[in-house]
């Protein structure tokens, strides 16, 4: 099964993080500002103010759960595979609103739901490669720095956006566990803050 289509990713309802901060925040822009203002504090990450404000922008848009299925059409399931094949048949106006579909809904939801990747049985490095392709694609195609920031950047965005969805609430067991075993393998320093910021504090010689 798809990881855009797993049990509780391809809802009609708005996405659970998001339902949250819609009820708790007015201006979501403003909201998902300081939320980022925030994560990158604790982050190496230099990201450009184009990058920053994009970010910001793919957020706010995507509290609304249609945003996130905007690139298919009504009914039909978001499936990464048959989305990048169509973008690939397609003419370039289409193929980059596919890419860059790809691109936005990949981010998004590694970022706020990147534990359910493992239930699908496929790696969470598959989606990071997937977005990671079609942000190439679209920069290819448009020729638009930002659009090479965002593939260059795709997996610290990710662990940055787990960053923002998690300010507001603790993570459980589960997860710490699995971001854990992420750390020892990445050594992401974002994935390291996340940690951080659920009082989980590692010695790096254990790791």
């Amino acid at each position: 099964m798809s990881f855009l289509t797993a049990q509780g990713i391809l809802s009609k309802r708005p996405l659970c993080y998001s339902e949250s901060m819609l009820i708790t925040s007015g201006n979501m822009a403003e909201y998902f500002r300081e939320a980022l203002s925030n994560a990158l504090k604790s982050s190496p990450a230099n990201l450009s103010d184009e990058v920053q404000a994009y970010l910001i922008s793919l957020l706010a848009d995507f509290t609304r759960s249609e945003n996130v299925y905007a690139g298919v059409n009504r009914g039909e399931e978001p499936i990464l595979v048959v989305l990048l094949e169509r973008a690939m048949r397609s003419e370039q106006p289409e193929a980059n609103r596919i890419f860059r579909q790809i691109g936005d809904s990949t981010l998004y939801l590694l970022g706020f739901f990147g534990e359910k990747s493992k239930a699908s049985g496929v790696s969470s490095g598959y989606y990071i490669s997937m977005g990671e392709g079609a942000y190439n694609s679209l920069a290819k195609n448009t020729n638009q720095p930002v659009y090479y920031e965002l593939s260059d950047a795709f997996e610290q965005l990710v662990y940055l956006i787990r960053q923002i969805s998690m300010q507001e609430q603790k993570a459980n067991s589960s997860q710490v566990l699995s971001w854990i075993e992420e750390y020892q393998k990445s050594k992401h320093p974002e994935l390291r803050a996340l940690l951080i910021q659920n009082g989980v504090f590692l010695d790096e010689g254990d790791v």
